[in-house]
């Protein structure tokens, strides 16, 4: 079983009506590995929902995508001449929680599916390294803009 410490999943329980209905309208549903161990994660317009035992197709856990709710694509560097790499795992963590779970595909397709549905939904980490700043085009309360 997957340990939460400040719980970025949380177990799922007995009358989550709204969940599982949203299983129905998943958007994605691929296996990943984490900690070496093999589960299955659905997204819905609302949650990931991890499934610990793939043959029982019975979801376990789920994390509510809110604002503190943050992922990052994982690149493993092939060549020199690619200095990103390709896309191996994917980082979801949340804000003042010290649990960040990996979860690793075969195919970076599978990577790349999943974090152009996720930067749908919540904040990308170290966005960064996938663009350079311009120039300061804006500032507000919560934000700098940047043209890239």
């Amino acid at each position: 079983m997957i340990q939460s410490t400040m719980h970025l999943f949380e177990e799922i329980h007995p009358g989550m009506f709204q969940l599982i209905q949203e299983l129905d309208k998943s958007r994605l549903r691929n296996n990943f590995l984490v900690n070496k161990t093999e589960i299955q994660l659905a997204l819905t317009d609302n949650y990931v929902v991890l499934f610990e035992n793939i043959a029982l197709r019975t979801p376990t856990h789920f994390c509510k995508l809110s604002f503190d709710v943050k992922f990052e694509v994982i690149y493993q560097q092939v060549t020199n001449e690619d200095p990103l790499g390709i896309p191996c795992a994917l980082k979801l963590e949340r804000d003042n929680c010290t649990e960040q779970l990996t979860f690793t595909a075969n195919s970076p397709a599978i990577i790349e599916t999943w974090a152009l549905e996720l930067e749908k939904k919540i904040n990308q980490r170290n966005f960064h390294k996938l663009f350079k700043a311009k120039r300061k085009i804006g500032k507000g309360a919560f934000a700098t803009v940047y043209l890239a």
